[in-house]
């Protein structure tokens, strides 16, 4: 499958941050956006964005399921969300399914913070 996953922090705009969120994407969960406000900046075309930092980033090594499990371009907040979304991992042969259950740990379980991080998947 063709996919990225991703785990990713708002953040000010500088000069290396170009990835960013509009408002819109944020409907369903406007607690979230209100207490990221003050991030709210225009990106290059006048649209009202919010910016964001990876901190983590996984590509494929996922089962068909994960599809019908999570929609594209949602934003999720929830922790449990994104540890629901570790029991979908698969490594392709040759790989360590210890390996890479290991790395979605570090970069997405561990270091998620409920209110501060968002996951999402893009395919």
């Amino acid at each position: 499958m063709g996919l990225d996953i991703c785990h990713v922090r708002p953040s000010p705009r500088t000069e290396g941050t170009i990835e960013h969120f509009t408002l819109d994407e944020f409907q369903n969960n406007p607690d979230f956006l209100e207490k990221h406000k003050h991030l709210i900046t225009e990106n290059d075309f006048g649209d009202s964005v919010i910016y964001y930092i990876d901190k983590g980033h996984h590509r494929k090594q996922v089962t068909k399921k994960f599809i019908y499990e999570f929609e594209n371009c949602k934003l999720y907040f929830r922790l449990a969300d994104v540890k629901k979304a570790k029991t979908f991992l698969q490594a392709n042969q040759g790989e360590s399914q210890a390996e890479i259950e290991a790395a979605f740990q570090k970069n997405f379980i561990d270091n998620f913070i409920e209110g501060e991080s968002v996951f999402f998947i893009s395919h």
